[in-house]
């Protein structure tokens, strides 16, 4: 981990509303936040891996008249929390885990359809600015030009 000197640096909020909440070490803060992780993968888990279909790049943007479903693949779900996970692991330095994590997302597919791929240069050249193949999880908001 990058810093294991006991310190406590930031709190870890488990309440709401917060009003206050103790200060942690990263070792804590990190245990913390695999945990969390770990519970949300198996919340979501059934749902999200029951029909995967519209995680696929084509599926996450089109096809949805509920804006909720419709980006649904591009929100926090199932293979966004691995990825995470795998982050976290990786800070951790628990690198077997974090390969694990990491494998699951880059091998997921649907059916013969890899979900998640690299975006070519021809992508971008199309129009695919945003590269949406290699998009895992982003956060979007409707308002944003006027915010």
């Amino acid at each position: 981990m990058a810093m294991q000197d006991k310190r406590q640096y930031i709190p870890y909020v488990t309440t709401y509303p917060c009003t206050f909440q103790p200060y942690f070490t990263n070792e804590e803060i990190v245990e913390k936040a695999i945990a969390d992780l770990k519970k949300a993968k198996a919340l979501v888990e059934s749902y999200d891996l029951a029909n995967s279909n519209w995680l696929l790049t084509q599926n996450r943007i089109e096809g949805y008249a509920n804006l909720f479903f419709a980006y649904r693949g591009y929100r926090m779900n199932y293979y966004a929390i691995s990825a995470l996970l795998a982050r976290v692991y990786n800070y951790a330095g628990m690198h077997k885990e974090a390969f694990e994590e990491a494998t699951a997302v880059i091998d997921a597919k649907v059916g013969n359809n890899k979900i998640f791929s690299m975006s070519t240069a021809a992508a971008v050249s199309n129009g695919n600015m945003k590269l949406y193949d290699n998009v895992i999880f982003c956060l979007s908001n409707q308002n944003l030009w006027t915010i």
